[in-house]
């Protein structure tokens, strides 16, 4: 015998501890039809870049101007630029000194991108404080001074705009993610132009990291980030091809941001509507072609009316399911119940005192305990 063969012999009738099986159905019956959905062989499992023929693909500078081509770099900086201009002119230099104390000279593509390549290197590299980037005689040298300053990395920084600012009069923003709505939708399209992708496809949430101020920030503990944005994506071997950002809330305008409003009128979830949207986005013009991709989710997207869905554009679908309810799903039963026993309890309180078959009615008992409680206890 094998140490990990068992000594006791399987039982399925032995009733597990703490937990309820799930019901199965009856046995019996005609079995549904159904027929495996095809999907083409062909199709590697994983995607590839899309990338020009002039493009070579070691190059980062040549890869980071398929993203940022030299016309977005130029109208962010008419933004910036913009930007600062509203923001010192409406700045009081007894209030905020830091407006005044360096002059603000117009920002340039070739500032723009150093900037941009300083972030890139930060994130690679990581320091306690950013103006260790700048140290000359620390413990690790970076040469990112050779390409921009100190002082003028820190007033870009302060001053970047991504959309052009609100001038005096105008709606100001609803949503934080209005702000990038502009640059996100480019790159989301780029990033989509550049890459062929492959048969197998996730959906998951992320959370970008932020412990700032704003009231778009989601706290998941079991996230590493923790506290941050939280973002829905569609991925493919590590690419991020599709996504879309998620407004903390439960009101009609939150959840989701700026999706197709036709999932959620054929009635599905929100949650359920994300899958759809990344998938498809428009049903006139869909995204992933059919019969060529099979999506993967977990147990927070899967339902059978949305695989059924996806089946019908042609998109393959598997995932966890739970056999236990969400801790979410018990509280809101619980509620629900407690609501059905005390609309129970108000009318039998406001009939007779005692019950059809001469008995006291329940809420008669309980004013009899509420009496004996206030009695005196004897000396």
């Amino acid at each position: 015998m094998r140490p990990d063969d068992d000594l006791v012999e399987k039982d399925d009738r032995i009733p597990l501890k703490g937990k309820k099986k799930p019901k199965l159905p009856p046995a019996g019956g005609a079995e549904p039809s159904w027929q495996p959905m095809y999907i083409n062989p062909s199709r590697s499992d994983s995607g590839r870049p899309n990338l020009p023929s002039n493009i070579d693909r070691t190059n980062p500078e040549q890869l980071f101007s398929l993203f940022f081509s030299d016309e977005v770099l130029d109208r962010l900086c008419v933004y910036t630029n913009r930007n600062a201009e509203l923001l010192r002119a409406a700045a009081n230099p007894e209030i905020s000194p830091k407006h005044q104390r360096r002059p603000w000279y117009p920002i340039v593509r070739r500032e723009l991108k150093a900037y941009f390549a300083t972030v890139i290197h930060m994130g690679i590299h990581k320091e306690a404080r950013n103006v260790d980037y700048w140290e000359v005689n620390g413990p690790v040298y970076h040469n990112v001074g050779e390409y921009i300053g100190r002082e003028r990395w820190q007033q870009i920084d302060r001053y970047l705009y991504c959309i052009k600012p609100r001038e005096e009069g105008d709606e100001p923003f609803r949503s934080t993610f209005e702000r990038i709505w502009e640059i996100s939708e480019h790159l989301r399209k780029t990033s989509q132009k550049y890459w062929s992708p492959g048969k197998n496809l996730a959906v998951d949430e992320s959370l970008q990291r932020f412990k700032g101020r704003s009231k778009e920030t989601t706290t998941i503990k079991c996230k590493a980030a923790s506290t941050g944005y939280k973002i829905w994506m569609l991925g493919d071997s590590g690419y991020i091809y599709n996504w879309r950002f998620h407004s903390k809330g439960t009101a009609k305008e939150e959840g989701p941001y700026r999706i197709n409003p036709q999932w959620q009128e054929e009635g599905f979830s929100a949650t359920a509507a994300v899958v759809l949207d990344l998938a498809i986005e428009d049903p006139e013009d869909q995204l992933l072609d059919p019969n060529n991709h099979i999506l993967w989710v977990d147990n927070l997207f899967t339902t059978i009316p949305l695989l059924e869905r996806l089946r019908t554009v042609g998109i393959g679908a598997a995932g966890t399911v739970r056999t236990t309810k969400t801790p979410r799903e018990k509280t809101e039963e619980q509620r629900a119940e407690q609501s059905s026993d005390a609309s129970q309890n108000s009318s039998i309180s406001q009939g007779s005192d005692e019950t059809p078959d001469g008995s006291q009615s329940q809420g008669q008992l309980k004013k009899g305990r509420r009496r004996r409680k206030r009695l005196p206890q004897p000396s």
